[in-house]
């Protein structure tokens, strides 16, 4: 895909780039800070909603939650695929240490003993 005006997505850095790749699909809530990150790189990037369009019926169906497509600069496409690897690993869940307290569970036992009376 060449740069230029209709072609491109409805956000993009303001960088320019001759040819764009496919670099993933993004969360539509972190692609505006993702394509920050970019122009921040020098590395030109746009948006666009994601869909497929289905060769034989042409019909376009569009994924359960919403996606962004991330489009970069092919000159760039190992880097920017570095950054959604990172975006990707901050945002799976920490798993808790074995030295902190389950909250969960010290909430049940604090609420399940909320009517009994304290022994003196």
């Amino acid at each position: 895909m060449t740069a230029g005006g209709a072609r491109r997505g409805r956000r993009d850095n303001g960088l320019d780039a001759s040819e764009y790749a496919v670099a993933g699909d993004v969360d539509p809530r972190v692609g505006e800070h993702l394509l920050d990150v970019l122009a921040a790189g020098g590395i030109a990037a746009y948006l666009q909603p994601s869909a497929d369009l289905n060769p034989v019926t042409r019909t376009t169906t569009v994924p359960a939650r919403p996606v962004d497509r991330l489009y970069v600069d092919r000159s760039h496409l190992t880097t920017a695929r570095d950054y959604l690897s990172q975006l990707a690993d901050e945002g799976t869940p920490e798993q808790p240490r074995p030295d902190e307290p389950d909250i969960d569970a010290e909430w049940a036992r604090i609420v399940a003993g909320f009517h009994t009376t304290p022994a003196a």
